[in-house]
């Protein structure tokens, strides 16, 4: 059996086109941990594992808040989300 190779892109962009204003938003835009939970189909617990643990995504931290800046959840993803290959 044959599997196209997808990207992220193509899994999230489908995803949330539609939904979620993650994806016009400017590259500078500020996300709290609920959005991008949704965006990168997660949950927030493993979002807070990795804060806690010095791992994933980069964040802003303002005040008490967690911030992830739209760059940085695409710089990850680019860097560590799994791409779908082709089998032979």
């Amino acid at each position: 059996m044959q599997f196209p190779t997808t990207s992220y892109e193509d899994i999230f962009m489908t995803t949330f086109t539609k939904d979620h204003i993650f994806w016009d938003a400017p590259m500078d835009a500020l996300f709290n941990q609920k959005d991008i939970a949704k965006v990168l189909q997660i949950s927030e617990a493993k979002l807070e594992r990795d804060h806690w643990s010095n791992s994933g995504i980069r964040y802003l931290k303002l005040g008490k808040s967690v911030r992830y800046r739209k760059r940085d959840v695409l710089n990850w993803l680019e860097q560590y989300a799994p791409t779908v290959k082709k089998e032979d």
